[in-house]
């Protein structure tokens, strides 16, 4: 179980979705959408080490279409530090995506 707040994850959830945004960086979408990068994986926990292997793919430029990580305000510069992205949109809440 991994607790955040009141939240409580199962491992095998936890587990079938770092699986999955593996398998979805590999299958060309436009977008692939996390939802959300914070505390836990900045902690080396929840959708780690999914999310570093997520964005390293994407920052490589093997993974075609775009990232979106959903991240709280607060935590933007952390997670960007975290996974060592330098260069980013910061897109708020109620701001169109990028076409």
């Amino acid at each position: 179980m991994v607790s955040i707040c009141k939240f409580n994850f199962g491992m095998g959830a936890m587990q079938m979705a770092r699986q999955t945004l593996l398998e979805d960086s590999r299958q060309n979408y436009d977008w692939v959408v996390v939802d959300e990068v914070g505390k836990l994986e900045v902690a080396g926990d929840g959708l780690e080490p999914a999310v570093t292997k997520l964005a390293q793919h994407y920052k490589s430029g093997a993974a075609s279409g775009r990232l979106l990580l959903v991240v709280r305000e607060h935590m933007v510069e952390k997670v960007a530090h975290y996974l060592g992205i330098e260069e980013y949109r910061h897109i708020r809440m109620g701001e169109a995506l990028p076409a």
